[in-house]
């Protein structure tokens, strides 16, 4: 399989998935491809293809091929700063005994909203957070939320949480890294697709970092946009990828790079 033939494989069928082709023009995805075929013992991807295209039980299996779960704890640390003021104003602003409700889509093996955890505690014991929160975290990758639910990792995933925090949650053993079952049980989670579930509550916050508006075209991305607009409670904040970009005309208005407000 040459790069070429790759190349034309995704761009033949990947469209009709719903994906943006390009995303996906990576080594460990072509192994994977590779890997399906010699299973099928099909040797040429333009056989392959047709199959994909004709074979609905393919297509799902290409799906999970394409699934690609790299993130970190605190990723792109500038924005928790960011994030840790938008949150206590938010709160701020709620009605007396109204909890924070936060949506983590897309949660891969809850290096997100672990963070997150960690950062609301963090608030809470720093006094700047004085609201009840609630934390749901959800991906359609089962093998990503059984990962989350044993809380351990190693130091390429943990090497940009605060200093302060990875010594209060963390234990490491032989270079694994397990999070303390107390900031766990933090965060719910639940098996859940954004593009075909109804929004699974009301949220104040939603996060949707690096999935729908990184890998997905156009239209998919608006109907995943105006499902997180539904849910969000106003004025409703949503956390997008350093480098994703809005679509014109989503409901949305820019606060700080990287956050957006729901426009009424």
């Amino acid at each position: 399989m040459s790069n070429d033939q790759f190349r034309e494989f995704l761009r033949e069928v990947l469209p009709s998935m719903g994906y943006s082709w390009r995303r996906f023009e990576r080594r460990n995805i072509r192994r994977r491809v590779r890997s399906r075929m010699e299973s099928l013992q099909i040797h040429e991807m333009a056989r392959y293809a047709r199959l994909v295209i004709a074979d609905a039980g393919e297509r799902a299996v290409l799906d999970s091929l394409l699934r690609l779960t790299i993130t970190r704890f605190f990723r792109n640390s500038w924005l928790w700063s960011e994030l840790a003021e938008l949150i206590s104003e938010a709160a701020v602003r709620l009605e007396s005994g109204e909890t924070l409700n936060i949506w983590s889509a897309g949660c891969a093996g809850g290096e997100e909203p672990f963070s997150l955890a960690m950062l609301m505690d963090d608030l809470a014991r720093s006094g700047l957070l004085k609201r009840s929160w609630t934390i749901l975290a959800t991906d359609t990758d089962r093998a990503s939320l059984e990962r989350a639910h044993t809380g351990t990792y190693r130091w390429g995933s943990v090497r940009e949480v605060p200093r302060h925090l990875l010594h209060r949650w963390f234990s490491e053993d032989d270079g694994v890294w397990s999070l303390s079952g107390e900031v766990r049980d933090l965060v719910t989670f639940r098996e859940h697709d954004i593009l075909t579930m109804e929004p699974p509550g009301r949220f104040h916050l939603v996060f949707l970092r690096n999935s729908v508006l990184t890998y997905n075209v156009e239209e998919v991305q608006r109907r995943a946009l105006e499902s997180v607009r539904s849910c969000l409670i106003t004025p409703g904040y949503l956390i997008i990828g350093r480098t994703e970009k809005m679509p014109e005309g989503v409901g949305f208005e820019e606060v700080e790079k990287c956050i957006y407000r729901k426009r009424e």
